[in-house]
């Protein structure tokens, strides 16, 4: 059993933003969406092509316009639970009884592919590299289910779990050593995490000795990955992090919500989950910051093409999208450059439900703004860019948060300084 170490200091309630709105406090906007089933895959070729997936009725959806507009171009009959693009033409889909589906053309047609087994089908990713996906990659499913191609997709075979548990996510560093992340087991009753290195031929637990279904995984380095779920399907969330490559796991953060998957490119991680639950870390996964969304549905699935433009899927139909990585737009106030750095007092305060918090930067300079509860624990990210000379303004809409004294910190590489503002519902 592997150590697991948990430091309290780093745990903390994540208040989650509720009230559908596409006003600017949220760094994620609500797009149209052809249905109000379940959406639980999302992919994103570029910036104009992505699909989506239904897992109740097996629809598939496409948009060639960055999700401005969808059209449903497949419907299937079994639920389609997550998918996977090599390139423009070439993808795969997975989903319940075994499905596997398989397009050379964009989508334009889809090709049923032989799995070998009627088990739900949850996860699909291929091996990528510096230069780009290769042709070997893994599906994983129920009853301990990995599938494995050499060939872009075009055939799949069975390989050796050494499990029966519900298998959910899966990552490799390169084409030897990977990660498989599942539920806890009905015997041993603890988290499922496996490891290969030797490109899948065999699998070892390497378990945290954790009670937790774990549902999303990745890694930046061979040492370091994180690891993200909760209890059951709704409550409890966790993100565990390692630096020695899964020998040693530590809990850095437990949430309300439970995470139902997590994205990685370009160093940024991005974690989806109940509640409109979205946190973010460019740092391997040593801190997150919450985002805040216009919505409080399950988002199931998040795909970025790069650090500042992705889209996230979930129950009801709902199609979340950012260009900002999710932070909060800003604006100026005024036309006019400032002489002095100064961070105003927010606008009305107290407040209820919204304010306004003014800062002014005399240069160019790499700028944060962040609110902090009481405890000192990181409440909201507001600004977290580079930013021209110039003076700024940026609203607050804490929603569903407790009544109570907040502070919000401005840092510049050459200025800092932090005020009080209260919050009264």
């Amino acid at each position: 059993m592997k150590n697991l170490i948990t430091f309290s200091v780093l745990v903390f309630s994540i208040m989650i933003f509720s009230s559908i709105s596409l006003y600017a406090q949220y760094g994620w906007f609500q797009q149209y969406s052809p249905t109000s089933d379940p959406l639980g895959g999302v992919y994103f070729i570029d910036e104009n092509t992505g699909f989506a997936v239904d897992q109740w009725y097996g629809k598939i959806m496409k948009t060639t316009n960055g999700g401005t507009n969808w059209t449903i171009n497949s419907s299937f009959v079994c639920g389609l639970h997550k998918l996977c693009f090599i390139n423009k033409d070439t993808g795969t889909i997975v989903g319940a009884s075994g499905t596997i589906l398989f397009t050379t053309n964009s989508g334009t047609e889809w090709i049923v592919k032989y799995s070998g087994t009627n088990a739900n089908l949850n996860k699909i990713r291929f091996v990528k590299t510096n230069t780009g996906y290769t042709s070997t990659g893994f599906i994983v499913g129920i009853n301990g289910i990995i599938l494995k191609t050499n060939n872009y997709g075009f055939t799949w075979c069975s390989q050796n779990s050494t499990t029966n548990h519900y298998l959910y996510g899966v990552y490799f560093i390169d084409m030897s050593t990977g990660y498989i992340v599942g539920q806890t087991g009905y015997q041993s009753g603890q988290s499922t995490i496996l490891k290969t290195t030797n490109g899948g031929c065999i699998w070892t637990n390497i378990s945290p000795g954790l009670s937790k279904t774990l549902t999303g995984v990745c890694f930046i380095n061979p040492n370091t990955g994180v690891v993200v779920g909760g209890s059951g399907y709704y409550d409890d969330g966790i993100i565990l992090r390692t630096v020695d490559g899964g020998n040693n796991w530590q809990t850095v953060l437990t949430t309300p919500s439970a995470f139902h998957n997590l994205d990685y490119l370009n160093n940024v991680m991005t974690a989806v989950g109940n509640d409109g639950l979205i946190l973010r870390s460019t740092d391997g996964g040593s801190t997150w910051i919450m985002q805040g969304t216009p919505t409080t549905t399950l988002l199931k699935d998040v795909s970025f093409i790069n650090k500042n433009t992705g889209w996230a899927v979930g129950h009801g139909g709902v199609i979340l999208k950012t260009t900002t990585g999710g932070s909060v737009n800003i604006s100026n106030y005024s036309n006019s450059i400032p002489n002095d750095y100064k961070l105003h007092q927010n606008f009305p305060n107290p407040f209820n439900p919204s304010t306004t918090i003014r800062f002014d930067i005399p240069k160019s300079s790499y700028t944060k703004i962040i609110v902090y509860n009481n405890l000192g624990k990181i409440v909201s990210e507001l600004v977290n860019e580079k930013l021209n000379a110039g003076s700024y303004k940026v609203n607050w809409n804490p929603k569903s948060v407790s009544s109570g004294i907040y502070f919000y910190r401005l840092d510049t590489e050459e200025f800092s300084d932090v005020k009080k503002m209260l919050f009264i519902k």
